[in-house]
């Protein structure tokens, strides 16, 4: 019978799909056969005509999971409230599928690692809370925290009581998003905040800016754009700085600094050819172009499509103006995808490092 190791956190975004994928990758080295599954996810992405989230999809082929998806991530909801789990006979479905999928899953595996869907309580409502599911699945909980003191520290307390009034047992936190130069302190008020409500802190992961960043794929994503090339870099280029493109070209070279997203409407080639050589002719170390956005549904000149070609720079083309990219931009969460290999080695390095899977084995 498989062991059961549930990953939640004290709310939305604290990490636990970073920790869940450094885990696997190091527990496949300790344990003979490991399965994964999130009961409860959000349909973000469309597989075979049926909505399944996008970290089901990374966990399968980033990890290697010799699982369906389906059965991965058997219950994924649109992000509106999902009325129908309210009644008795939408609850009962819903549970069958979802303890359904996990018997196939955990067929003939030593440990399965179950992802949840945002803080303990998240599906109380209807009964399916990650408290619930794991005390239905009577697994043990490691509980990912942010890494700071006060409200972090109040949450874990918080959330470690919601797990024990279920009857489930939190097994160890796990901070994220230390910022290195308050490494040491953190660490030592947390872990005194822990002892007294006798939990332990398992480790702490330091705030890495490359993974809070989100790179231009991630904007296309979210633009839904369209890409007029540069798809080799798209994935590796990351959103540092963003220029709104506004100012008469002369003005606009004393703020190309640093590796920036130009957001520029498509009709701007002056500012464009202005970035591009200052990048490429000026012999200029201290500046880079990650992206260009180009606005307004204007495709950009054919000139200047023949100079941009030239390079291997990611253009996207959207329909929205400046300033509405430039607030969904700031918007932006950065997301771990199968297709960022540079950021998937960056975090299961950070998790290997700073949470011992062998420490987690032998809690369980």
């Amino acid at each position: 019978m498989a062991q059961n190791l549930f990953i939640s956190s004290t709310r939305h975004g604290e990490g636990k799909t970073t920790l869940a994928l450094g885990l696997l990758h190091s527990l496949g080295k300790k344990v003979r056969k490991v399965g994964y599954i999130k009961p409860i996810g959000r349909a973000t992405l469309d597989f075979a005509g049926q909505g399944i989230d996008e970290d089901v999809v990374l966990m399968k082929e980033a990890c290697g999971i010799p699982c369906y998806l389906k059965d991965m991530g058997p219950v994924a909801t649109s992000g509106e409230f999902p009325v129908n789990f309210l009644s008795r006979d939408g609850h009962k479905s819903v549970l069958e599928r979802i303890e359904q999928a996990y018997e196939r899953v955990a067929a003939g595996k030593d440990l399965v690692v179950m992802e949840g869907t945002g803080g303990a309580t998240g599906g109380a409502a209807f009964g399916l809370s990650n408290a619930h599911l794991a005390r239905r699945f009577q697994a043990k909980v490691l509980l990912v925290a942010s890494g700071g003191i006060g409200q972090p520290i109040d949450e874990i307390v918080l959330h470690k009581s919601y797990f024990e009034l279920n009857g489930v047992l939190v097994l160890g936190v796990v901070l994220n998003r230390v910022y290195p130069h308050e490494m040491e302190s953190v660490q030592s008020v947390v872990k005194r905040a822990c002892d007294l409500v006798k939990v332990p802190l398992l480790g702490a992961i330091p705030h890495d800016p490359e993974l809070s960043r989100p790179t231009m794929q991630d904007v296309q994503d979210a633009l839904k754009g369209t890409l007029l090339q540069g798809e080799a870099e798209l994935a590796k280029n990351s959103v540092e700085r963003i220029l709104v493109g506004a100012m008469e070209a002369h003005h606009a070279l004393d703020h190309l600094r640093g590796r920036i997203v130009l957001i520029v409407p498509g009709d701007r080639d002056d500012l464009v050819l202005a970035a591009v050589a200052s990048m490429y002719l000026a012999g200029r170390e201290d500046f880079g172009l990650n992206g260009i956005i180009m606005t307004g549904n204007v495709p950009p000149s054919r000139r200047l499509r023949q100079i941009l070609l030239r390079t291997s720079i990611p253009v996207i083309e959207t329909e929205q103006d400046s300033f509405a990219v430039a607030a969904r931009i700031n918007d932006l969460t950065a997301r771990l995808t199968s297709r960022d290999a540079p950021r998937l080695d960056r975090a299961r390095n950070l998790v290997r490092q700073h949470v011992s899977a062998s420490t987690i084995l032998s809690a369980l």
